[in-house]
């Protein structure tokens, strides 16, 4: 009997004892932003992608709601994508649940636009004296909405006087330490008449086929042009325009710098008002490259004075915009001190 007492503390004592094991509890890490992408060419057709923490996610929905908060659109899928019916403000939510069983919710705002290459513009002048003429230009793109060929056809009297093709073609240059698209302008499929490209400082630069002259461009925190610089190098005279942006307009001031004399005179100042119309549809020409940003108004007045040979003269124009009844631009008439000039029949592709 006392075999049986003490065989369990034998066993007991024969037997090492092992400290239990500290098992890590994992936590479930889950994304925090939404990337959201612009097709280039139809503004109202998005992609979202959640790219972080992906492995942690057990399900995922895409919400889609307008300004209003209404439901447009529903999706399950990981990498989602979509094409809006109308423009206008809205915003993705995507509901995630890890597989810890955590919830989340993370969320962001986009616009959609209308995409509007200008296709085609007819410009009619006629001066005070009679003198009359129309220009047809007529634009062509390629699938980044960028305008490759620009034809201009004048006519007097409906007959044709002059016609002239610019052809827009990008190639890969090697400038200095840059390797980036190099915009040629050709003219009439002959020679080239400029060159666009970047500097090192992300200035755009724009040089003339006589290589005599070089423009350069910079901007402001927001993108708006701020100043563009021309220098004539055989003569070292350098003409410098200055914009500055106001609630009611934009100022341009236009000073020449001899850079041999060191010598620097203003020589014309001109204020152009916004019109106080409703905000009207923008269009911009796209050659390839960026040029800034512009308002996207129309104006309804302009008055530049020029200062020559110690004289002064003063232009006063008035902008009159005609819009259809979908609230388009169909025509423009400008008159200044007593000429006439008016752009009229745009032609947009909208997507």
């Amino acid at each position: 009997m006392k075999y049986f007492i003490f065989l369990p503390l034998l066993l007991l004592l024969g037997c090492k004892l092992e400290e239990p094991k500290v098992v890590e509890q994992y936590n479930c890490q889950l994304p925090t932003t939404i990337s959201v992408t612009k097709d280039p060419i139809n503004g109202k057709k998005f992609s979202f992608v959640i790219s972080q923490q992906i492995n942690d996610i057990a399900s995922l929905q895409w919400i889609i709601k307008s300004a209003n908060g209404t439901v447009v659109s529903r999706s399950n899928t990981v990498d989602y994508a979509l094409t809006l019916a109308a423009e206008g403000q809205y915003s993705v939510q995507a509901i995630l649940t890890s597989k810890c069983g955590e919830n989340k919710i993370i969320s962001t705002d986009f616009e959609a636009t209308s995409v509007c290459n200008l296709i085609k513009n007819e410009v009619y002048f006629r001066a005070a004296d009679g003198y009359e003429a129309l220009d047809e230009w007529t634009f062509t793109h390629n699938a980044l909405s960028e305008v490759i060929k620009k034809e201009v056809v004048t006519r007097q009297i409906g007959q044709i006087t002059s016609a002239s093709t610019y052809i827009y073609q990008k190639t890969e240059a090697n400038l200095g330490s840059l390797t980036q698209p190099y915009i040629l302008r050709i003219f009439n499929n002959n020679y080239i008449i400029d060159k666009i490209y970047c500097d090192s400082k992300k200035r755009i630069v724009k040089t003339m086929s006589s290589e005599d002259s070089e423009t350069t461009f910079s901007y402001d925190d927001d993108g708006f042009l701020e100043q563009e610089i021309t220098l004539y190098k055989s003569s070292q005279i350098e003409y410098r325009k200055n914009y500055k942006y106001a609630a009611t307009g934009v100022t341009v001031t236009i000073t020449r710098l001899d850079r041999k004399t060191n010598e620097s005179r203003m020589t014309e100042v001109k204020v152009s008002l916004y019109s106080d119309k409703p905000k009207l549809p923008k269009y911009e020409v796209n050659y390839g490259y960026s040029r800034g940003k512009q308002p996207p108004k129309y104006f309804k007045s302009e008055e530049r004075t020029v200062y020559e040979n110690g004289r002064i003269f003063v232009y006063k124009t008035e902008y009159i915009v005609v819009l259809d009844n979908n609230n388009q631009p169909v025509s423009e008439k400008t008159i200044t001190n007593n000429y006439s000039y008016e752009s009229r029949k745009f032609i947009f592709d909208c997507k």
